[in-house]
């Protein structure tokens, strides 16, 4: 009993709502990781931002800081070009878009 459907982008790993609404889409590979933000009434790409490899879960905490899971911070994958901590915190503030 869905109340509504949003497209996601392609690759879709992990997704997560801030306080005002806005609905965060991470979506990676091992060759590239990018975080979107979307209308979360539309589905529409509000902005897109590169961000590491692998990246994968994201939650916002009680003080609205973005924290992330990465998957190229795993063992596993240590073969991968570029490698980066399992969990780390996005500064939403310091992200510039990609268009």
């Amino acid at each position: 009993m869905a109340v509504r459907l949003i497209p996601l982008p392609q690759e879709a790993q992990g997704a997560a709502f801030d306080k005002a609404g806005n609905l965060w889409i991470t979506a990676s590979s091992s060759r590239f990781g990018l975080l979107y933000r979307l209308d979360s009434k539309t589905g529409q790409i509000a902005a897109r931002y590169e961000m590491v490899i692998g990246i994968e879960d994201i939650a916002f905490d009680d003080d609205g800081r973005l924290w992330s899971v990465s998957e190229a911070g795993s063992l596993r994958w240590q073969r991968w070009s570029k490698t980066f901590p399992v969990l780390f915190r996005v500064d939403l503030d310091k992200l510039k878009e990609n268009r």
